[in-house]
């Protein structure tokens, strides 16, 4: 995909370590990192996981971040044609991150598990093909048809 907009986070001092997890605790994610980028996703799956019209992610680097307790997974076949695997607390079923083939340097945590959700600044939407007409994302921001 050409002209992927800036991250919002390139200019930005953000405080570390990024933390998150799931609703009971179970399990947690530390990142030393600098946030990459941040997005929302309007394909058919984030949709179904979310049970809403979207899902909403930040990406953090795979290697700079570490994980805590366990969790259960399902994996699928992506609208971008990659896997992509969803980690899940076994005890509450908070979807907690994602990895994909398509980005196996990336750790994408899912926003609602950020402890300081002031982290999430998404700079772009994908797969607004699939969008509801009543999930209504910030207009400001570039959206495209398909993935990155």
């Amino acid at each position: 995909m050409a002209n992927i907009p800036a991250s919002k986070y390139s200019e930005l001092t953000v405080a570390r370590p990024i933390t998150g997890g799931c609703l009971c605790g179970g399990l947690r994610y530390e990142c030393t990192g600098k946030p990459l980028i941040a997005f929302h996703c309007q394909c058919q799956h984030c949709q179904k996981l979310s049970s809403t019209g979207h899902g909403s992610y930040i990406l953090l680097s795979k290697s700079e971040t570490k994980v805590t307790g366990n969790f259960s997974i399902w994996s699928y076949t992506a609208d971008s044609g990659n896997t992509t695997t969803k980690h899940f607390c076994p005890k509450c079923g908070t979807q907690v991150f994602s990895l994909t083939s398509g980005h196996q340097n990336n750790f994408i945590a899912s926003a609602s598990s950020l402890d300081d959700k002031s982290l999430f600044l998404p700079s772009l939407v994908l797969f607004a093909k699939h969008a509801s007409p009543w999930d209504q994302i910030d207009n400001s921001l570039p959206r495209y048809s398909g993935g990155a």
